[in-house]
């Protein structure tokens, strides 16, 4: 458990605020860390690894991306990358013993510290908590990270396990040992954070999250029946009054641009096509060799995850980040149909593929949400994968010992 809480608080190092000293500090720190909690699994923890079809995607990915070094404009970038990548998975294969209730409430008291933490920089120093450049016209809670978004995204992410926690009925082991007052607290901050953050498309991802979970897979047949209900009224509405809520939703050429995100997913796609098969090279993106492409403002990424990833990473990335997450959403809902309540793993697959459509998540440089993805996927899968070779040993043995006959004494027993 102690594993699991260092990764979750070291992987805030990908998001947190750092001064700007050339390079990524948080990134190396977090490698590292990772690094030291993959050595002790491996020497103290006699860890277990329980490889799913995801995996095996995922291994396929890291390969290709690793080999597209030889052409990448940035291969340091690249090679850094790959690594940083590739060490989180390996750490992450190593803590899927602890019970994910657990790893549950880790993650909520994390979440719930960070929106502390950035509802007090608001209150203290709000032109160091709002994010500069405002795309919504209002003020955006950042607090202590970079870019609001990405808070907005991981207060989103325990609002959400907070909510699939309720239904399947984990709520008292989610909460944990804390009093209902500081419970109930947490809960209030972590909203609060999502509210003041004006991330609409993570909520957005979220309510379509939660109403696809509820709908496939939720353990009381009047919330799968409400869900349902309510997916089927939604799209009627939008076939009666498509234009009305077009013109009410999409109100300013910000909105109708999504802060200017068609622009550049059309010259993403555009500089993709040139080299289609293999992409650019893996973490490319960013790269000075690129800026001809834009104008005035220089996105750091395509602000969508398969864009993305065709740009980087060609139709064999694509098709090979594809797969990763096909099974991954395979996986939950196979264990949400055989345990009959809503999965984790769906919860997040989902959700990740939500936030990818305005956002990069699978298939970029490693995130937050892609690091939780990961863990929580992996720890709920390794629990449904039936025993271990090593405890199918243990249970031999055990058998053997029973069958076997106590040594000869040399006295006569029985009649």
């Amino acid at each position: 458990m102690s594993g699991t809480a260092t990764i979750v608080i070291a992987s805030l190092l990908l998001e947190i605020h750092q001064f700007d000293v050339g390079i990524k500090l948080g990134n190396i720190v977090f490698a590292v860390i990772c690094l030291l909690v993959f050595r002790t699994g491996l020497w103290r923890l006699e860890a277990r690894f329980v490889l799913t079809a995801a995996d095996y995607w995922m291994i396929l990915y890291l390969l290709w991306a690793a080999f597209s070094v030889l052409y990448s404009p940035a291969p340091v970038e690249t090679i850094f990358q790959v690594g940083l990548a590739t060490i989180v998975w390996a750490s992450l294969l190593v803590l899927r013993q602890p019970p994910l209730t657990n790893t549950l409430h880790i993650v909520f008291v994390v979440a719930a510290i960070i929106s502390t933490f950035s509802v007090a920089a608001y209150l203290f120093d709000a032109d160091f908590a709002i994010q500069p450049f405002s795309s919504t016209g209002a003020a955006e809670l950042r607090g202590v990270f970079e870019h609001q978004l990405r808070l907005g995204m991981l207060a989103a992410v325990a609002v959400g396990l907070l909510v699939v926690a309720f239904i399947n009925g984990d709520l008292p082991k989610l909460r944990g040992r804390l009093t209902r007052p500081v419970f109930g607290g947490c809960v209030a901050v972590i909203v609060a954070t999502l509210y003041l953050s004006q991330a609409r498309s993570p909520t957005a991802a979220l309510m379509l999250t939660l109403a696809a979970c509820c709908a496939f897979a939720a353990p009381q047949r009047w919330l799968r029946y409400t869900a349902i209900f309510g997916i089927g009224a939604s799209v009627f509405l939008i076939y009666l009054y498509g234009q009305e809520i077009s013109r009410a939703v999409f109100a300013t050429e910000s909105d109708l641009t999504f802060s200017g995100r068609l622009k550049i997913w059309q010259e993403t796609w555009s500089a993709a096509d040139l080299q289609g098969w293999t992409g650019y090279g893996f973490a490319s993106f960013s790269s000075s060799t690129f800026d001809w492409l834009w104008g005035h403002y220089r996105p750091t990424s395509a602000h969508n995850s398969l864009l993305q990833t065709y740009f980087e990473t060609g139709y064999i990335g694509s098709l090979l980040m594809l797969g990763f997450v096909i099974a991954l959403l395979s996986r939950g809902l196979s264990i949400s149909f055989r345990t009959r309540r809503i999965s984790y793993t769906l919860f997040m697959a989902i959700y990740g593929v939500s936030c990818s459509l305005m956002s990069v998540i699978y298939g970029g440089k490693l995130s937050i949400l892609m690091t939780l993805i990961l863990l929580i996927s992996g720890q709920e899968q390794a629990g449904k994968a039936g025993p271990t070779a090593s405890s199918r040993r243990a249970t031999l043995d055990a058998a053997r010992r029973r069958m076997t006959p106590p040594p000869f004494t040399g006295k006569a027993t029985g009649t």
